[in-house]
């Protein structure tokens, strides 16, 4: 978690950010924001590519933030039409970006989340329970 928190707030050289790097957002948006990508890179693990891990970071976070917004009315389904269709989009690019095989060749992938798909493997489930399990895993990295 510490390697993915460096790397999250220092960037893939390591280096302190200048004065030109830094924005301002609100207290609970920036903390939000580091703690799920930082969290994302424990469980997920990174590639050799730590810049493009940061942007595929970045780039969930922000469709999670949507998501998360809209979630305490999908569960007690009070969702306007264009809104559900927005919650089916998400789910679609959550499955989509967070398929098993894409973090099966990533370095770093957390002990619990390799050990949860080595035991689905060998009771060979589906295909969709490794899905369930990683949309699981990363819903619950999001809600902290």
């Amino acid at each position: 978690m510490l390697d993915s928190l460096s790397l999250v707030l220092l960037g893939p050289t390591g280096q302190s950010l200048d004065a030109g790097c830094w924005r301002e957002d609100g207290l609970f948006h920036f903390c939000y924001n580091v703690l799920f990508k930082a969290g994302y890179l424990s469980l997920f693990g990174c590639t050799k590519n730590q810049e493009q891990d940061l942007l595929q970071a970045e780039e969930l976070f922000v469709q999670f933030r949507k998501f998360d917004l809209l979630f305490p009315r999908f569960v007690y389904s009070l969702l306007g039409p264009w809104e559900w269709l927005e919650v089916a989009r998400l789910r679609r690019l959550f499955h989509r970006m967070l398929a098993v095989n894409h973090h099966l060749e990533k370095n770093g992938i957390s002990n619990w989340i390799s050990y949860m798909l080595q035991c689905l493997r060998e009771q060979q489930g589906p295909y969709l329970s490794h899905s369930k399990l990683v949309i699981a895993e990363f819903l619950a990295v999001g809600a902290k």
